[in-house]
């Protein structure tokens, strides 16, 4: 955070994903730099946000909080069902990869059920909200699930328009979230309910049981970081040099030679790749001409040696 500081220019929103001990000291100091923050913690610190329910009460604040990733995963239908019946109690329990679970989530096990029972109540609204967190430590890892129990005032009268809404609920949540879906009918029972859901992530360098809101902007503290902060004149844009054709940097000499042949950019990208062709043919030659050699001692081959045990 203090590297960040030191050159705070770079950034005018801030993604704060370490725990919720160290966003309480973050967030005083990102306030002093003018910094908007999103909270990736379930420190609370700013009001709970759920994308598909109340991101637009909040667009302005200072802070939000993301809650948890079992928050963000159930709310939306906990929410879906209190615009239609009072919800008397509202429990969830939310199971994930144990690979999942990183340092920082383990660390805020009380805090994660703090958050996420008042974001049932707060953002939900349930009257009475309950968590239960579960870290699997099948292999192979699972995908993230969680089951929600409603209990409601009354008996529901028309279990089909609820049904529409909570699938109208999904269809909402995973224009951000993708991999998030109702893995089967709602179980409904006079006053009862029972959600099923699952979400997966895209897969895409991280894997599919780390849910893509974990995995990148959206929600919870299980994002995966090198706690590194690297200045952008620290960085190399490939990006540019495949896209125009130039050197990454504009301080270049334009009247060097090599700068001038329109190919060179793309040595960017490509010397890495020469670079682990030419490693790998050393070891491909090395195993090629050494395979078959012969050591001699004392003018004996060394595979004529013969062990001698002497008692």
């Amino acid at each position: 955070m203090d590297g960040f500081l030191e050159t705070s220019e770079l950034a005018d929103i801030v993604f704060d994903a370490t725990s919720a001990y160290g966003h309480k000291v973050h967030a005083e100091k990102l306030k002093a730099h003018g910094k908007q923050v999103v909270d990736l913690t379930p420190a609370a610190i700013g009001p709970l946000t759920v994308p598909s329910v109340n991101l637009m009460e909040h667009i302005e604040a200072g802070n939000v909080n993301m809650l948890t990733c079992g928050g963000q995963a159930t709310i939306p239908m906990i929410h879906t069902v209190s615009q239609l019946y009072q919800v008397e109690n509202a429990e969830i329990v939310a199971t994930i990869a144990s690979k999942s679970a990183g340092p920082a989530t383990r660390a805020n096990i009380d805090e994660f059920i703090k958050t996420t029972n008042n974001a049932i109540e707060v953002v939900g609204g349930a009257k009475h909200g309950k968590t239960i967190l579960i870290l699997n430590p099948a292999e192979p890892p699972i995908m993230m699930n969680d089951t929600i129990h409603l209990l409601l005032k009354e008996h529901v009268k028309d279990e089909e328009a609820l049904v529409a809404a909570l699938e109208h609920a999904e269809q909402a949540v995973q224009k951000y979230v993708p991999g998030y879906r109702l893995k089967k009918r709602p179980y409904i029972e006079g006053n009862r309910i029972s959600i099923f859901l699952e979400v997966a992530g895209a897969a895409d360098y991280l894997p599919a049981y780390l849910p893509k809101n974990t995995r990148d902007e959206i929600v919870n503290q299980n994002v995966l970081i090198c706690d590194v902060f690297v200045p952008n004149n620290r960085v190399i844009r490939l990006d540019h040099a495949d896209a125009f054709g130039k050197p990454p940097e504009e301080d270049y000499d334009k009247d060097y030679a090599f700068y001038d042949t329109p190919f060179y950019a793309t040595f960017y990208l490509g010397f890495p790749a020469i670079a682990l062709g030419g490693a790998e043919r050393i070891f491909k030659e090395f195993k090629t001409m050494t395979e078959k050699r012969v050591r001699l001692t004392d003018g004996v081959r060394e595979s004529d040696h013969r062990e001698v045990s002497v008692f």
